[in-house]
């Protein structure tokens, strides 16, 4: 039985795919992030997940072919930002939303697979109270919007000019693209720092 079994399948095409720094130090050092994360947003389903922990299991993958002898297998390959030696759920999940429904699949590494799990669920509604504060974010200009979600009072900074209701990890319903938001304590900071635009296939 090969160390590493994984199958994906090609869900859906994005036209859009939006890269989130979390809780950054320097926005312009990957080293600070704790996680580089990324929106993909399709016709019929938007995903989020680690960037970071993506391109590490490539590298594996590649790692287990050219070692096929191999009784162990690195746990981490290429930039992990801070902590990639610990796992995170921010970085261990997987987000999908479709149809006003979101699933996340939490998968944990190599050998606890068995742990892995997934749930479903109305698609979290925050109730945001929109400011006239401004910002400009990646090039594009941003409203700010607040609001109270389960337990932590947030901000948030949208993009008008971006008519999607979507953002990073389950935020969204606001008139235009998240590009930053964060608890007001700063445990949690999701802001973008690159908008794609292309063809990206949805696994």
């Amino acid at each position: 039985k090969p160390l590493i079994d994984v199958k994906y399948s090609w869900v859906d095409s994005a036209s859009l795919r939006i890269s989130y720094a979390l809780n950054a130090v320097q926005l312009d050092d990957i080293s600070t992030y704790v996680d580089l994360q990324c929106l993909e947003i399709g016709k019929r389903i938007s995903k989020y997940y680690s960037t970071l922990l993506n391109f590490s299991d490539s590298l594996v993958d590649v790692w287990v072919k050219e070692h096929p002898g191999a009784v162990s297998i690195p746990n981490w390959l290429g930039e992990g930002g801070q902590n990639s030696d610990c796992w995170s759920e921010y970085q261990y999940s997987e987000i999908f939303r479709s149809g006003g429904e979101l699933t996340m699949y939490c998968r944990m590494p190599q050998f606890f697979s068995k742990y892995d799990c997934w749930y479903a669920e109305a698609y979290p509604q925050q109730q945001w109270e929109l400011l006239q504060d401004t910002l400009t974010i990646c090039g594009h200009l941003c409203q700010k919007a607040v609001c109270s979600f389960r337990g932590r009072s947030f901000e948030a900074w949208f993009a008008p000019g971006i008519p999607i209701g979507e953002g990073p990890w389950t935020f969204g319903g606001l008139p235009g693209l998240i590009l930053k938001v964060y608890d007001t304590d700063r445990l949690y900071t999701f802001e973008c720092v690159r908008i794609e635009q292309g063809c990206f296939p949805i696994k």
